[in-house]
Protein backbone atom coordinates (compact mmCIF):
# COMPACT_ATOMS: atom_id res chain seq x y z
CA UNK A 1 0.00 0.00 0.00
CA UNK A 2 2.90 2.39 0.57
CA UNK A 3 4.04 1.97 -3.09
CA UNK A 4 1.41 2.07 -4.26
CA UNK A 5 0.28 5.78 -2.27
CA UNK A 6 3.60 6.76 -4.12
CA UNK A 7 2.17 6.17 -7.36
CA UNK A 8 -1.40 7.06 -6.54
CA UNK A 9 -1.04 9.53 -3.57
CA UNK A 10 -4.66 10.54 -4.74
CA UNK A 11 -6.92 8.02 -3.65
CA UNK A 12 -8.67 8.11 -0.02
CA UNK A 13 -9.17 4.14 -0.38
CA UNK A 14 -5.31 3.35 -0.49
CA UNK A 15 -5.26 5.34 2.89
CA UNK A 16 -8.05 3.41 4.22
CA UNK A 17 -6.66 0.05 3.43
CA UNK A 18 -2.82 0.98 4.80
CA UNK A 19 -4.89 2.45 7.66
CA UNK A 20 -7.22 -0.85 8.03
CA UNK A 21 -3.67 -3.18 7.86
CA UNK A 22 -2.31 -1.18 10.62
CA UNK A 23 -5.64 -2.33 12.27
CA UNK A 24 -5.02 -5.49 11.85
CA UNK A 25 -1.57 -5.47 13.17
CA UNK A 26 -3.40 -3.78 16.07
CA UNK A 27 -5.63 -6.62 16.61
CA UNK A 28 -2.77 -9.14 16.52
CA UNK A 29 -1.07 -7.48 19.08
CA UNK A 30 -4.14 -7.34 21.45
CA UNK A 31 -4.24 -11.29 20.85
CA UNK A 32 -1.47 -11.26 22.29
CA UNK A 33 -1.86 -9.06 24.81
CA UNK A 34 0.84 -6.41 23.70
CA UNK A 35 -0.93 -3.29 25.07
CA UNK A 36 1.57 -0.60 23.86
CA UNK A 37 1.90 -2.13 20.17
CA UNK A 38 -2.13 -2.46 20.32
CA UNK A 39 -2.06 1.67 20.91
CA UNK A 40 1.18 2.02 18.15
CA UNK A 41 -0.35 0.09 15.32
CA UNK A 42 -4.09 1.38 16.40
CA UNK A 43 -3.18 4.85 16.11
CA UNK A 44 -0.90 4.42 13.55
CA UNK A 45 -4.29 2.64 11.62
CA UNK A 46 -6.81 5.77 12.62
CA UNK A 47 -4.40 8.29 11.20
CA UNK A 48 -4.55 6.83 7.92
CA UNK A 49 -8.35 6.28 8.20
CA UNK A 50 -8.95 9.90 9.42
CA UNK A 51 -6.81 10.88 6.20
CA UNK A 52 -9.44 9.05 3.91
CA UNK A 53 -12.15 10.51 5.53
CA UNK A 54 -10.90 14.05 5.16
CA UNK A 55 -10.14 13.32 1.57
CA UNK A 56 -13.87 11.83 0.95
CA UNK A 57 -16.85 12.18 3.64
CA UNK A 58 -19.28 10.10 1.77
CA UNK A 59 -16.25 6.88 2.61
CA UNK A 60 -18.30 5.40 5.08
CA UNK A 61 -15.96 2.33 5.60
CA UNK A 62 -13.86 4.40 7.39
CA UNK A 63 -16.33 4.21 10.22
CA UNK A 64 -15.77 0.19 11.14
CA UNK A 65 -12.01 0.90 11.96
CA UNK A 66 -12.32 4.32 14.17
CA UNK A 67 -15.78 2.14 15.68
CA UNK A 68 -13.75 -0.98 16.40
CA UNK A 69 -10.82 0.95 18.16
CA UNK A 70 -13.37 3.59 19.96
CA UNK A 71 -14.90 0.81 21.51
CA UNK A 72 -12.00 -1.48 22.07
CA UNK A 73 -10.59 1.98 24.04
CA UNK A 74 -14.03 1.61 25.97
CA UNK A 75 -13.34 -1.69 27.51
CA UNK A 76 -10.08 -1.79 28.04
CA UNK A 77 -8.19 -1.43 31.59
CA UNK A 78 -7.71 2.66 32.64
CA UNK A 79 -3.92 2.71 31.29
CA UNK A 80 -5.32 1.52 27.66
CA UNK A 81 -7.88 4.59 27.79
CA UNK A 82 -5.61 6.85 28.76
CA UNK A 83 -2.79 6.13 26.25
CA UNK A 84 -5.80 6.44 23.73
CA UNK A 85 -7.35 9.32 24.50
CA UNK A 86 -3.48 10.92 24.59
CA UNK A 87 -3.61 9.75 20.52
CA UNK A 88 -7.17 11.15 19.98
CA UNK A 89 -9.00 8.12 20.32
CA UNK A 90 -12.63 8.05 21.90
CA UNK A 91 -13.21 5.76 25.01
CA UNK A 92 -17.00 6.02 25.21
CA UNK A 93 -18.43 2.60 24.49
CA UNK A 94 -22.04 4.99 22.80
CA UNK A 95 -19.04 6.59 20.14
CA UNK A 96 -17.66 3.53 19.46
CA UNK A 97 -21.17 1.54 18.73
CA UNK A 98 -22.66 4.77 16.90
CA UNK A 99 -19.56 4.77 13.79
CA UNK A 100 -19.75 1.09 14.08
CA UNK A 101 -23.24 1.38 12.98
CA UNK A 102 -23.00 3.84 10.33
CA UNK A 103 -20.12 0.82 9.09
CA UNK A 104 -22.86 -1.57 8.90
CA UNK A 105 -25.68 0.67 7.32
CA UNK A 106 -24.16 2.36 4.79
CA UNK A 107 -20.72 1.13 3.99
CA UNK A 108 -19.70 -0.42 0.57
CA UNK A 109 -17.30 -2.95 2.12
CA UNK A 110 -17.18 -3.24 5.46
CA UNK A 111 -20.93 -3.44 6.46
CA UNK A 112 -20.48 -7.21 6.63
CA UNK A 113 -17.68 -7.69 9.27
CA UNK A 114 -19.11 -4.39 10.92
CA UNK A 115 -22.13 -6.30 11.47
CA UNK A 116 -20.41 -9.70 12.60
CA UNK A 117 -18.34 -7.16 15.14
CA UNK A 118 -21.97 -5.26 16.37
CA UNK A 119 -23.19 -8.91 16.79
CA UNK A 120 -21.02 -10.61 19.02
CA UNK A 121 -20.54 -7.00 21.04
CA UNK A 122 -24.31 -6.99 21.35
CA UNK A 123 -24.52 -10.93 22.53
CA UNK A 124 -21.57 -11.08 24.78
CA UNK A 125 -20.72 -6.89 25.85
CA UNK A 126 -23.99 -5.43 25.59
CA UNK A 127 -26.20 -8.27 26.27
CA UNK A 128 -28.82 -6.69 24.14
CA UNK A 129 -30.31 -9.99 22.25
CA UNK A 130 -32.60 -7.86 20.10
CA UNK A 131 -30.16 -5.94 18.85
CA UNK A 132 -27.89 -8.94 18.18
CA UNK A 133 -30.65 -10.77 16.36
CA UNK A 134 -31.85 -7.37 13.73
CA UNK A 135 -27.66 -7.33 13.02
CA UNK A 136 -26.80 -11.13 12.79
CA UNK A 137 -30.01 -11.59 10.22
CA UNK A 138 -29.18 -9.40 7.02
CA UNK A 139 -25.50 -11.54 7.18
CA UNK A 140 -27.49 -15.21 7.02
CA UNK A 141 -29.84 -14.07 4.21
CA UNK A 142 -26.75 -12.69 2.43
CA UNK A 143 -24.76 -16.37 3.22
CA UNK A 144 -26.70 -18.92 3.90
CA UNK A 145 -23.92 -21.41 4.09
CA UNK A 146 -21.71 -19.16 6.42
CA UNK A 147 -21.10 -22.11 9.52
CA UNK A 148 -20.47 -19.27 11.79
CA UNK A 149 -23.30 -16.43 11.25
CA UNK A 150 -26.49 -19.09 11.65
CA UNK A 151 -24.99 -20.25 15.06
CA UNK A 152 -25.06 -16.39 15.78
CA UNK A 153 -28.52 -15.90 15.07
CA UNK A 154 -29.28 -19.59 16.88
CA UNK A 155 -27.42 -17.52 20.39
CA UNK A 156 -29.59 -14.12 20.01
CA UNK A 157 -33.14 -16.56 19.57
CA UNK A 158 -32.11 -18.60 22.48
CA UNK A 159 -31.15 -16.01 24.53
CA UNK A 160 -33.98 -14.19 23.85
CA UNK A 161 -35.97 -17.43 24.29
CA UNK A 162 -37.49 -18.10 21.01
CA UNK A 163 -37.61 -21.55 20.90
CA UNK A 164 -39.73 -22.38 18.60
CA UNK A 165 -37.59 -20.17 16.06
CA UNK A 166 -34.07 -22.33 17.41
CA UNK A 167 -35.88 -25.52 16.45
CA UNK A 168 -36.54 -24.85 13.11
CA UNK A 169 -32.91 -23.77 12.67
CA UNK A 170 -31.13 -26.89 14.49
CA UNK A 171 -31.20 -28.86 11.68
CA UNK A 172 -28.96 -26.09 9.71
CA UNK A 173 -26.95 -26.18 12.90
CA UNK A 174 -26.77 -30.36 13.30
CA UNK A 175 -25.85 -30.09 9.77
CA UNK A 176 -23.07 -27.65 9.86
CA UNK A 177 -21.95 -29.98 13.19
CA UNK A 178 -20.90 -32.74 10.06
CA UNK A 179 -19.05 -30.41 8.06
CA UNK A 180 -15.98 -31.66 5.54
CA UNK A 181 -14.06 -29.61 7.28
CA UNK A 182 -13.08 -31.16 10.81
CA UNK A 183 -12.12 -27.56 12.19
CA UNK A 184 -15.45 -26.02 11.10
CA UNK A 185 -16.85 -29.25 12.48
CA UNK A 186 -15.67 -29.51 15.77
CA UNK A 187 -16.30 -25.77 16.33
CA UNK A 188 -20.01 -26.16 15.10
CA UNK A 189 -20.09 -29.16 17.12
CA UNK A 190 -18.92 -27.40 20.28
CA UNK A 191 -21.43 -24.79 19.78
CA UNK A 192 -24.31 -26.67 19.38
CA UNK A 193 -23.89 -28.48 22.21
CA UNK A 194 -23.51 -24.72 23.98
CA UNK A 195 -26.83 -24.11 22.58
CA UNK A 196 -28.55 -27.19 23.45
CA UNK A 197 -27.30 -26.86 27.00
CA UNK A 198 -29.05 -23.26 27.14
CA UNK A 199 -32.19 -24.43 25.56
CA UNK A 200 -32.34 -27.61 28.29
Amino acid sequence: YTALLEKYPTDPELYLYLGSTYGIRARTAMASKEWLNVLFYGYKGLKYVRKAHNMDENLMDVYMPIGLMEYFACISPKPIKWGAQIVGISVQCEEGLQHLEIAATKSHYSWIEASNILTYIYLHMERDYEKALNKINPLVEKFPNHPFFIFLKAEALVKLHKWDDYIMLRPSLKKLSKHKSTIIADECNLKLKYLDALFA
